[in-house]
């Protein structure tokens, strides 16, 4: 943390420099994961060829009248590097000491003989530049890490040129429509064949009108300085050469071998380009929000991992699948992103540079969910469906359900009882064995309960332990929950209540048996914290035969659980027990599965109660799923 608050340091000097010429100016910029025409590391590119250099901005930030244009000052220059001091009483080795000859010879400043030997010719050269470039006190000596140096390094510059910085995140679109999210700057390589290297300053260049003109070469747009204006940017980087980031480097070649442009992924949202063409709008929908990419070059030995953070933190597992649907993400900051990797030799994978989209909701976006028996174009057919009838070698539940509490600030639930009734009800059509227990019911009661149903558990059983109380997260430790007994006591939760991790610990004995398959209902206030969230993704039936077992909760962390007082019964439970009896059959096999049953009660819940409250799931271990048969 001290790094980045010495680099706002530094941004706050050059603001106040900055403001003599410009209107305001304050704000920084770092940037990283810097590609040249798509490639990392040292590049090759032809001479005068265009150079798309792409990047992540770190921080982005800047105040002016909202009107201004703000831009960030880009130099490419040849490598200045010197190991020890140059000039009067210095080292003055024979590679610095040429280093700073052709330099100074460059600018017209140095004169003599590029010999590497150091003589009062170079020391008043270096005076010189001092004083009239470097705005210091000449003493005829430049320092590996001085001022001098980095004056230098500038004002050698083969180019000065900026990038349009007004948005945090730009998009860069070429001629035949593709697509990479990254913050862009075009320019035309130097037509010198020898190593090159791009610095930008971390502080934005404020003015109220444009500056530079717009060319286009090559179906690239280009930013071309006037010579004023070169000067004028070169004077404002001279004042503060400290704050002079390197970004990237590259390598001028004559025409002939150069770097190929490597294997791309193109991102694409609901068919459109993001932000340029499409956007994802809050609120409901009819349909869901597709994401989609496709590489260029084509290739047939090319996998793709995805994720969308923070909903879906981890990544899927390498595939050759080539879009998602979401039916529901939630309000606030999201990062869509693909990773791409292709076979580089036998066994060897290659990875490319990862392609992600970045938006904000201010509402949750909620859709109908659509689901399709084909899976990456594979119809499952009626003959590979698993054999329900043997799959399980029987099927038991457990419902508490806790309606009073001796804590005061725990109030009374009033509909805990038809909550249990109606899932007792549907889970007995699907020929669960129901235990259940209700009422004032304290902690040692529950776990001892918990205990013995654990104990009669056997080897592909089907499993369902539903909770309807109070939950509440930890006062001091945020991310830690506990779900409310009878006695339990809010203010020493760990002693009286049930913690969430205490849960899936006794859990874990049902899958260590191990069951085929379990599924966790809880039916609480901040019962989210248990999970961690899963993709909305359908996959094949052919799923239930792996085992697995999963959890599905109320809502996320933080998010109320919202009763439905004409119904008298949770607004979650309504909707589960509806999806279990039919409802979330969108395939009409006469099978639920999870996915299915998960899709129809966030969607259902979210809806009724406006984005409030949004059913969750997560993996607790295995990937198989736990299926309702509707044909019995």
């Amino acid at each position: 943390m001290a790094r980045w608050k010495l680099i706002f340091i530094s941004v706050a000097v050059i603001a106040l420099a900055v403001s003599v010429s410009a209107s305001v100016c304050a704000g920084g910029f770092e940037l990283l994961n810097p590609t040249v025409n798509g490639l990392k590391g040292h590049v090759r590119v032809p001479q005068k060829g265009i150079v798309n250099l792409c990047y992540d901005v770190f921080e982005y930030f800047y105040s002016g009248r909202g009107r201004d244009y703000a831009y960030v000052m880009f130099t490419v220059g040849r490598p200045l590097r010197i190991s020890k001091a140059v000039g009067r009483d210095a080292d003055n080795r024979m590679t610095d000491v040429k280093t700073i000859q052709l330099a100074l010879e460059r600018i017209d400043v140095y004169r003599g003989e590029i010999s590497g030997i150091a003589d009062e010719r170079l020391y008043h050269a270096i005076e010189q530049f001092q004083g009239d470039y470097a705005n210091q006190q000449p003493d005829g000596r430049i320092d590996v890490r001085g001022k001098t140096i980095r004056v230098l390094a500038i004002e050698a510059a083969d180019e000065i040129f900026l990038k349009l910085q007004r948005e945090k995140s730009s998009a860069e679109e070429s001629a035949d429509d593709r697509y990479n999210i990254r913050d862009c700057v075009n320019f035309e390589a130097p037509g010198m064949v020898r190593d090159y290297e791009v610095s930008y300053s971390r502080a934005p260049f404020i003015v109220e009108y444009p500056v530079g003109t717009e060319v286009t070469r090559d179906e690239k747009t280009l930013i071309v300085l006037g010579i004023n204006e070169q000067r004028k940017v070169k004077q404002l980087l001279r004042r503060n050469p400290y704050d002079l980031g390197f970004l990237a480097r590259f390598t001028v070649v004559p025409e002939g071998p150069q770097s190929v442009q490597p294997l791309a992924t193109y991102l694409r949202v609901n068919g459109g380009i993001p932000t340029l063409q499409t956007k994802i709008e809050p609120g409901e929908s009819p349909k869901p929000v597709i994401f989609s990419w496709l590489t260029l070059p084509a290739r047939d030995d090319v996998e793709f991992r995805y994720r969308l953070y923070p909903d879906q933190p981890e990544w899927t597992p390498w595939s050759t699948r080539t879009s998602v649907e979401y039916f529901f993400i939630g309000a606030g900051s999201h990062t869509f992103a693909v990773e791409t990797r292709f076979q580089k030799g036998e066994g060897q994978w290659e990875e490319v540079p990862v392609s992600d989209y970045r938006f904000i909701l201010e509402r949750p976006f909620i859709s109908q969910p659509l689901i399709y028996k084909a899976t990456s174009g594979t119809v499952v057919e009626p003959e590979r469906l698993p054999d329900f009838a043997n799959m399980y070698t029987s099927s038991k539940a457990l419902l508490v359900g806790v309606a009073d509490f001796a804590d005061q600030s725990l109030s009374p639930l009033p509909f805990v009882r038809q909550d249990i009734t109606q899932m007792e009800k549907v889970l007995s059509k699907h020929g669960f064995q129901v235990t259940t227990m209700v009422g004032s019911k304290t902690r040692v009661e529950l776990m001892e309960a918990l205990e013995s149903f654990l104990a009669g558990l056997k080897a592909n059983d089907r499993v369902l332990v539903y909770f309807s109380t109070h939950g509440f997260q930890d006062k001091v430790v945020k991310s830690r929950a506990y779900l409310a007994a009878a006695d339990c006591d809010t203010t020493k939760p760990s002693l009286s209540c049930i913690s969430l991790k205490d849960l899936e610990d006794n859990l874990a004995r049902a899958t260590d048996l191990p069951v085929r398959h379990l599924l966790v209902v809880l039916d609480a206030c901040s019962s989210g914290l248990g999970v961690i969230s899963k993709s909305p993704e359908y996959k094949e039936l052919n799923v239930a035969v792996e085992p697995g077992a999963h959890m599905i909760t109320a809502g996320m962390a933080e998010q109320e659980a919202e009763m439905d007082v004409q119904r008298q019964i949770s607004t979650f439970t309504r909707f589960l027990t509806e999806g279990l009896d039919g409802a979330a059959d969108y395939t009409e096999d006469g099978i639920v599965t999870l996915t299915e049953l998960l899709l129809y009660t966030r969607y259902n819940v979210a809806k009724k109660t406006n984005g409030g409250q949004t059913p969750m799931i997560g993996r607790i271990k295995g990937p198989g799923e736990i299926v309702f048969d509707l044909r019995k």
